[in-house]
């Protein structure tokens, strides 16, 4: 609570909609870092998350492109937009994993007290279990939504690089030469594995013209 009402202090709503508020709270943890130590860097993680489901909740979105929209150009001049709604992060720890593991548990409990309601006598509560904080480890993230619905995408790293390329304004041969040169991977069948990337990055909608 205290953390909250120093942030809507130093960042007051200046939107018509409460949906915005939350818009500068990992610039508001970065430069008042005392309000999450000593877990800084899983509290900013977790607000780059949690904006970037804000995001993709109601982002808005573009047409996507087609098969027949790209067919006559080729790789070496091919550029293609990102949907506004995607958010591509780098993390530091999975927080994917934890807020799942943090819902569990509350959905968890409110089984248990709705099950204890109907009990004639009260059961003794258990000292709840507490999630573990997530371990240091590099992750990365595509949060999005298809057909309305809200999901978040691990991405290997590579798959990672070659997706902010193109939202860099990359042609698709330089973002995939890139990504695969700097890749430490070995034995992989490049070809094979960027085009069902690709295929599955289609199908997900993610593409559109670029502006």
């Amino acid at each position: 609570m205290k953390l909250a009402k120093a942030y809507l202090t130093r960042y007051p709503s200046d939107s018509y909609t409460l949906r915005d508020l939350g818009n500068r709270i990992e610039q508001f943890l970065r430069e008042e870092p005392d309000w999450c130590a000593p877990r800084g860097d899983l509290a900013i993680d977790m607000a780059r998350f949690e904006w970037a489901q804000v995001v993709a909740f109601d982002g808005p979105s573009k047409p996507p492109v087609t098969p027949d929209d790209i067919l006559d150009t080729p790789p070496s001049r091919l550029k293609l937009g990102l949907q506004p709604y995607l958010s591509l992060l780098e993390l530091d720890f999975a927080v994917d994993d934890f807020l799942i593991a943090v819902k569990k548990q509350e959905s968890d409990v409110l089984r248990g007290e709705a099950s204890n309601a109907k009990d004639a006598a009260p059961k003794t509560r258990g000292r709840r279990k507490r999630v573990r904080y997530p371990k240091r480890e590099k992750v990365y993230l595509a949060v999005h939504r298809h057909d309305n619905v809200l999901y978040y995408k691990r991405l290997e790293e590579e798959e990672h690089a070659i997706l902010k390329s193109l939202a860099g304004g990359a042609t698709v041969e330089n973002a995939c030469v890139e990504a695969v040169t700097a890749s430490i991977r070995m034995n992989v069948d490049w070809p094979a594995q960027i085009k069902q990337w690709f295929d599955s990055w289609s199908t997900l909608g993610w593409f559109c013209h670029r502006s």
